[in-house]
């Protein structure tokens, strides 16, 4: 029995690996003209000593082009 005062998601919360940490070189799938981007940051981590920040499935990351035309190498997106 739950009491009223209960608030948030119930259940199994899954574990997700993260499989793109700080610094990776990854290939773009879009319709851009960058090939590869470099991942600088993930949105929403907030750290711990001594662990690379990392991505997973769903994140949202900042990164910079690596490879590709110079007007997209020159930014950060």
């Amino acid at each position: 029995h739950q009491s009223e005062d209960v608030v948030g998601p119930l259940g199994v919360k899954f574990w997700i690996s993260l499989g793109l940490p700080i610094g990776t070189v990854i290939n773009c799938a879009g319709n851009t003209e960058a090939k590869n981007l470099y991942v600088i940051s993930v949105k929403g981590i907030k750290g711990e000593l001594n662990r690379l920040p990392a991505a997973g499935i769903g994140d949202m990351v900042m990164a910079t082009v690596k490879k590709g035309t110079p007007e997209l190498r020159k930014k950060v997106d």
